[in-house]
């Protein structure tokens, strides 16, 4: 029982006066009654409810009995806390009273579970072990009963608020903006937090307190890396390193979708006599759902709607000629027919009346890569891209990929 109450004790209820009459055999509902004699029950765990909305008070009437001590105590503690910390403990209680009826068995270990158990079946909830109802007892014990002895400290879960004030969090954040300037390093900041706070010339107010260097650290390990990229190499560096990466259309069968592209190989060609020929450019063309090469078309010219159109060919036409001229190859090349879509990029000879013209005499459809996006033809990309690493590094004459320093060497065509 949480509450005591003298017989006839005076309260006002939601604006109406009643008088205390009795609890009820088992201790959990509160009986009152008004002017008029008639019965109000209240149970326990709803009654401390109304005194945390504060819609109970203590009335003054003709009675002279006041409220025990303890009550006050009770009603003056449990008006101090939120609903929900109330209902979870008036849960507790439930289990601290089910053990004090059961006498409270010494033999924890063995006789508490079944009986914590039990009580959980009834409320249908997960049942607390018979550690935490021990704890709680004694919570219970220590304050006399309070309810309030039994509330979880919630209020003391999560983080602390910050309590520096926003001028210094500001006067922190502009020593901080200089981590984004290219040569500043974690340890230059700190050595900089610490000459601010510290300058003479410029003192900061008494209640300012240093920052230790963790807290330093971990300021400057929330910042975006965006930011901290954007600020040091661009907003175009940070926006190619750290844009989101998604999936382009989806092929569902063979030549529903082809992606054309084209680059210029890292390698420098000669002739016998030492001669430099060129360098090489490529076009290919492969098959977004069998990833399957259809064709290619390799010349010294600039990328245009000639080569655009041989690598087509190529991509069309049957590849009999393999097996004939190179008769190691045993395994026939099948990739070939007239595709559905083409996907290419903004190059200008795939935005020509040239090439839109092949694309109606065909036919097929042409679907243009979004801007700065690659990943929607992302197969050819890496196919050229692994022809660029792979084959050119082998071979005299590589330049290496984004480096003037050429290797001539000679290399005999076909």
């Amino acid at each position: 029982m949480l509450f005591s109450f003298a017989q006839n004790q005076p309260f006002v209820i939601d604006g109406e006066p009643v008088r205390f009459s009795h609890f009820n055999s088992n201790g959990d509902l509160l009986h009152f009654e008004n002017d008029f004699r008639e019965t109000k029950s209240i149970p326990e765990p709803k009654f401390a409810e109304l005194v945390s909305d504060q819609r109970v008070r203590h009335g003054q009437g003709n009675s002279d009995k006041v409220l025990d001590e303890r009550t006050q105590r009770a009603l003056r503690d449990i008006a101090s806390f939120s609903k929900n910390q109330i209902q979870h403990a008036m849960r507790r209680r439930r289990y601290v009273a089910a053990i004090a009826a059961a006498g409270i068995p010494k033999n924890r270990e063995k006789s508490w579970p079944s009986i914590i158990q039990s009580l959980a079946d009834n409320l249908g909830e997960k049942a607390p072990s018979w550690q935490s109802v021990a704890r709680w007892m004694l919570k219970r014990t220590a304050g006399d009963g309070n309810l309030s002895e039994l509330v979880p400290a919630f209020h003391k879960c999560g983080r602390r608020e910050e309590f520096r004030t926003q001028e210094e969090l500001a006067f922190i954040g502009k020593i901080l903006l200089k981590y984004l300037e290219s040569g500043y390093s974690k340890e230059n900041i700190w050595k900089e937090v610490q000459d601010a706070y510290r300058d003479p010339d410029n003192p900061c107010p008494h209640w300012w307190k240093l920052p230790c260097r963790s807290k330093i650290m971990k300021m400057i390990d929330r910042l975006p890396a965006r930011t901290i990229m954007a600020g040091r190499k661009g907003n175009g560096a940070a926006r190619q390193a750290l844009q989101i990466v998604g999936a382009g259309p989806q092929a569902y069968f063979r030549l529903q979708v082809v992606e054309m592209d084209s680059t210029w190989l890292d390698l420098i060609l000669t002739d016998d006599d030492g001669n430099e020929l060129g360098r090489p450019n490529i076009v290919v063309a492969i098959d977004r759902h069998t990833r399957m090469l259809l064709g290619h078309y390799i010349g010294f010219e600039k990328a245009s709607i000639y080569s655009t159109i041989q690598c087509l060919r190529d991509a069309i036409l049957p590849k009999t000629y393999v097996q004939r001229e190179y008769p190691d190859i045993t395994l026939p090349w099948d990739a070939f027919g007239n595709p559905q879509s083409v996907m290419v990029d903004g190059g200008p000879e795939f935005n020509s009346i040239s090439f839109d013209e092949v694309a109606s005499a065909m036919p097929f459809t042409i679907q243009l890569q979004p801007v700065r996006k690659p990943w929607w033809k992302g197969k050819v990309e890496r196919i050229l891209r692994t022809i660029n690493q792979s084959l050119p590094a082998k071979l005299a004459g590589a330049t290496g990929h984004g480096n003037d320093d050429r290797k001539p060497g000679v290399i005999r065509r076909h």
